[in-house]
Formats: C-alpha cells, structure tokens, sequence
C-alpha cells in the first residue's frame, strides 16, 4: 500500500485502526497498543503512537493527526 492510498483509506473511512473520532482512550488502546507517549493535561489527553497522534478532550477523540513524512519513510522501508 502507498502512503497516499493508507491516507486516502483514512479520510474515506474518518478511521485508523478502526477507531476514528470519539473513540475513547481504551478503544484507542485497545486497537493500537499501549506503546505510545501519553501527554496528560488537565482535560485533555495526547497519545502520540508516533506515525499517529491522537488527542482527546475529557475521554473523546477530538483530532487524529497522521505524520505524513515519518508515514512516507516506513512505507520506503
């Protein structure tokens, strides 16, 4: 798969992984591990998985940003 097919498949589906917008800590978790940097301030959760970050406000996926460059390296690799 090509980085523009993954991130087409992503803004088509408004997931990654199966979890999308409002998905909660846990699914997030759940779905992509718990190998991930998590960023807690007051109401709001980051979890960076690297490629992906996710960022929640009071338990519910609010963004997902997708790092399009780290994206293209591991797909050449």
């Amino acid at each position: 798969m090509t980085a523009i097919d993954y991130l087409a498949a992503v803004v088509g589906t408004g997931t990654v992984a199966g979890v999308g917008l409002g998905a909660s800590p846990e699914q997030i978790r759940d779905a992509l591990g718990s190998e991930c940097v998590a960023d807690r301030r007051k109401k709001f959760l980051r979890l960076d998985y690297g490629l992906l970050e996710f960022n929640l406000f009071v338990g519910s996926c609010e963004n997902i940003a997708i790092q399009a460059i780290a994206l293209r390296m591991e797909l050449m690799d």
